[in-house]
């Protein structure tokens, strides 16, 4: 099976009717998986801006240098190897790879802790923002919540003539 969650779950062993993936996966966490590729997808496009980079999928030194600073700041996220490799067209055994050499790479490579410097500011704000927008989120659905309790305890004011 292959690391991606909706793959696996098309790929699981459990009989499937046609809509199986939306029922289990879920329209939601889907649009959410999109959503977060997506913005992965920007926050290197901007990365790459910043640092003066076109990317591509070389084995130069600077190129190497770039996507292994990207990779061990989004490492810092809780996002998975997969996910992170995916992003880069990469296997996940590379992400692994760099993470496992990134103290060494701050030490010791030149230019790699600026460029780390830069992809952890970007996934920072990127990911400050997020958190922000997903308290909104609760917020709203415990207001609507309330809301709806309120609307019920007055109904039940108003047909019991209580007042």
């Amino acid at each position: 099976m292959r690391g991606d969650p909706v793959t696996r779950l098309l790929e699981s062993d459990e009989k499937q009717s046609p809509s199986f993936a939306i029922e289990k996966f879920g329209q939601i966490k889907l649009k959410t998986y999109i959503r977060m590729n997506n913005e992965m997808q920007s926050i290197i496009k901007e990365y790459y801006h910043v640092i003066g980079i076109t990317p591509n999928t070389s084995r130069h030194q600077e190129q190497v240098k770039a996507r292994a600073a990207m990779m061990s700041a989004m490492r810092q996220f809780k996002l998975t190897t997969t996910e992170i490799a995916r992003v880069f067209g990469a296997d996940h055994s590379t992400v692994c790879y760099h993470s496992s050499k990134h103290e060494s790479n701050l030490d010791h490579w030149p230019g790699y802790r600026d460029n780390f410097i830069a992809a952890s500011r970007l996934c920072n704000e990127t990911m400050r923002y997020k958190a922000i927008q997903s308290r909104m989120k609760y917020v709203d659905s415990q207001l609507a919540r309330f809301n709806r309790m309120k609307k019920d305890l007055e109904e039940t004011i108003q047909s019991k003539h209580y007042g």
